[in-house]
């Protein structure tokens, strides 16, 4: 008997392992039922690490959290492709040419970068009917 982990490392090595591993995109599903309040009885306020474990499920582990960041600044340059998320190790900072100004709404962001030779501005916003498919990202 495998681990998921052994199954896992076992097909990307070309190996054939027991059965196939197969982790789904459950973040959609825990991203869209704990926004409707429809988790199943038994996993009311669990995280989707602890259901998945409490299941024998894989964690599902690709794409950070970036709904769920500890800081809102973690997500303030993602619009131009730029990451600051605890995962990475890293923080993005700018020179002083650059005045980063953030204006925030219910479900949206605007940022503009307003620099020596002219302004950069990126929107971005997260809908309801994006939050009811479970989207995890703006």
């Amino acid at each position: 008997m495998f681990t998921h982990k052994q199954r896992m490392l076992m097909a990307a090595r070309g190996q054939m392992p027991d059965i196939l591993p197969y982790v789904p995109r459950f973040d959609f599903w825990y991203n869209a039922n704990s926004w409707a309040n429809t988790l199943p009885e038994q996993h009311k306020n669990r995280s989707a690490d602890e259901i998945a474990r409490a299941e024998g499920w894989a964690l599902h582990k690709v794409i950070p959290e970036l709904l769920k960041v500890e800081d809102p600044s973690e997500n303030l340059h993602r619009g131009i492709g730029l990451y600051s998320l605890k995962e990475n190790g890293y923080r993005i900072t700018f020179s002083a040419n650059v005045d980063v100004r953030v204006k925030r709404k219910e479900g949206s962001m605007r940022v503009e970068y307003h620099t020596p030779i002219g302004i950069i501005r990126v929107a971005e916003i997260i809908a309801e009917e994006m939050k009811r498919a479970g989207a995890s990202i703006t």
